[in-house]
């Protein structure tokens, strides 16, 4: 490992000390999930990505942002299953892996809208898209690896610090801060021809724990976040074992609904295997465990998916499949829960600026529970759009429809949708404005039915790379949200201004 040549020289610890005071005041969101995996690849393929060239002039790829996108099919990048949790991918992230590629003009890669994320990050990697790095290895190095370190910061203010009924809103100040420490190792399955002989390892590990502080109670927390994902790629086989625990109890502060607040622990493995250029089939399988606060609605989640993809076009992608889950509560009032799912899904690359990605299905779920419930067949669905009009502007609308367990709510289960939409414009070198908002509707089978709106606008200033640091990135946000229930005295709303600051050395 050699230390980058930009890093500061003699009297750069006192300046960085000076920075660090500067930005005492600004705080961030929470660190992305991984998720690359292989996509199909056509004859024509396009390979992309940050490269080093060692001795020879083989090219070999180092890795590009870590994403956090979440459970997600085969055959087309990004888009989650319908009924798991939301996907955590960061908002300014890619999706994992290369896009279905196209000949011609290079695609941009796809963006998980901020509406269908489970924990949603901003401003996580750098605004130019190539990732910061701290420690890297030579190029010709037998292993390629680097270390990103970072630092984020938040303080904001809100008037209902507990989501609560107006009348009994509490308004505190908060400060978070979140060190951000990233190790990726070797190269990731993307951009391999499909006659190469090569296999390839690679590891990938995100830590990014959070101090929560109430400046007005006094009181403190640390909240952890770690994800990471190892892997094995070759022309014919593809195998990954994905991971992830991430404490986000405090997500409906106003990052996302109370529903995506919990303890999130989870272990999937994948297996892909590429029948030819065009097809490949998939399987994955999945164990989550769900632990909110309320240990009363605290389960285990078991899931097997299996499915075809095959490129049907040199922009279209088609698959199908079938998915299974098994969802234990540890109270056994709550009982048993068994779905399964038929889905069809489409990958759609109309233009190297416009991606659209879908699935969409039926699913039968059942309930073994004291109480009893009768069977519910109902459509699931995920999809989003990305739109990028020019190169100072990207556009990201998302839309799902889902089926899941409360975790607000003991024993209820109840039918989500929800449409959204995000952007961000370059006004200028250094600044930029930032926007997004969502529509969501809840209906529970106990009868309760809630209507949430969120918008949250914001203005940016994010700085080139100099000799003291790689990135500093800060933003100044306003953040509405509004809930409305047909529970008498159960309305609420919630006001959130803050300023964050992000920082790669």
């Amino acid at each position: 490992m050699q230390l980058r040549s930009k890093v500061a020289p003699t009297g750069g610890i006192a300046r960085l000390t000076a920075m660090l005071c500067t930005i005492a005041s600004a705080s961030g969101q929470t660190a992305p999930l991984v998720g690359p995996t292989t996509q199909l690849q056509l004859p024509e393929a396009i390979t992309s990505g940050a490269e080093t060239a060692p001795a020879g002039g083989e090219k070999r790829e180092l890795f590009t942002a870590m994403p956090e996108v979440r459970p997600q099919f085969r055959g087309m990048p990004g888009v989650p299953r319908a009924a798991a949790p939301m996907p955590g991918a960061a908002q300014n992230t890619a999706a994992p892996g290369p896009p279905v590629r196209v000949a011609g003009p290079e695609a941009r890669a796809p963006e998980t809208p901020i509406s269908l994320q489970r924990h949603p990050g901003r401003n996580l990697n750098p605004q130019d898209g190539g990732p910061a790095f701290t420690l890297r290895s030579t190029s010709d190095a037998k292993v390629l690896a680097q270390l990103s370190i970072g630092l984020q910061s938040d303080i904001w203010h809100t008037d209902n610090l507990a989501n609560a009924p107006r009348s009994q809103a509490i308004g505190d100040v908060i400060m978070e801060w979140r060190p951000i420490l990233q190790l990726d190792m070797g190269s990731p399955p993307a951009g391999r021809a499909a006659d190469a002989s090569s296999t390839d390892y690679y590891f990938k590990l995100r830590y990014a724990p959070t101090l929560h502080m109430l400046l007005d109670a006094g009181t403190s927390r640390t909240l952890q976040r770690i994800s990471g994902e190892i892997g094995r790629a070759s022309p014919v086989l593809t195998s990954i074992v994905r991971f992830e625990y991430d404490e986000n109890i405090f997500g409906a502060r106003g990052n996302n609904t109370v529903e995506e607040s919990a303890t999130f622990t989870e272990v999937s493995p994948l297996v892909e295997y590429n029948l030819s250029a065009k097809t490949a089939l998939h399987a994955e399988g999945t164990w989550r465990r769900i632990a909110p606060q309320d240990s009363t609605t605290q389960r285990s989640e078991y899931i097997l998916e299996t499915g075809i993809a095959c490129a049907a076009t040199v922009k279209t992608t088609l698959g199908a499949g079938l998915e299974f889950g098994h969802i234990i509560f540890d109270q056994a009032l709550f009982g048993v829960q068994n779905y399964q799912q038929l889905f069809a899904s489409a990958a759609w690359q109309a233009s190297p600026k416009i991606r659209f990605q879908t699935r969409a299905g039926v699913e039968l779920r059942e309930f073994d529970s004291p109480v009893p419930k009768p069977m519910r067949v109902s459509p699931v669905a995920t999809a989003f759009l990305n739109c990028a009009p020019n190169e100072n502007t990207q556009l990201n609308a998302g839309f799902l429809v889902r089926n899941q367990p409360s975790v607000s709510l003991r024993g209820a289960t109840f039918q989500e949708i929800r449409f959204g939409m995000d952007g961000r414009h370059r006004l200028a070198e250094n600044f930029y404005l930032r926007g997004d908002a969502a529509i969501i509707r809840r209906a529970y089978d106990s009868g309760i039915r809630e209507f949430e709106a969120v918008v949250r606008p914001a203005f940016g200033f994010h700085t080139h790379t100099s000799r003291l640091f790689d990135s500093l990135n800060i933003e100044l946000y306003y953040q509405f949200r509004r809930v409305d229930s047909n529970r008498p005295g159960s309305d609420r709303d919630r006001n959130i201004f803050g300023i964050e600051a992000t920082l790669y050395f």
